[in-house]
């Protein structure tokens, strides 16, 4: 009977609230019509996963087959946001001076 109660205990708190006396047992009748919430789904958030996809990815960075925008928006490394951001704002600033320069050619070549 011992081993029973330890069984019961195990798998009535399986969310870690403390059970009186009376949940200790298996009740059929109390439990019959309980709604509960099951979700399910498929997930490839897992740490073997996410080892393969940046190798993956690491090696077509390196084989130039993307670029390091694209490696950057889909690594899942804790860093790869900021790295992203100040790559956008390297770019951003390179377009900028570069349309700079081409206006100043532009307006040197009318005068």
């Amino acid at each position: 009977m011992y081993t029973f109660i330890v069984i019961a205990l195990r798998k009535l708190n399986f969310r870690g609230a403390f059970l009186f006396k009376s949940g200790k047992y298996y009740d059929p009748a109390e439990v019959r019509n309980v709604e509960f919430d099951n979700a399910m789904g498929q997930s490839t958030d897992t740490p073997a996963f996410r080892a393969l996809m940046e190798n993956t990815m690491l090696q077509l960075l390196q084989a130039q087959q993307i670029d390091i925008e694209t490696y950057l928006e889909n690594s899942s490394v804790p860093y790869a946001d900021k790295l992203l951001e100040g790559v956008r704002r390297h770019n951003r600033e390179q377009q900028e001076a570069l349309m700079a320069q081409q206006q100043m050619q532009a307006q040197q070549q009318t005068q």
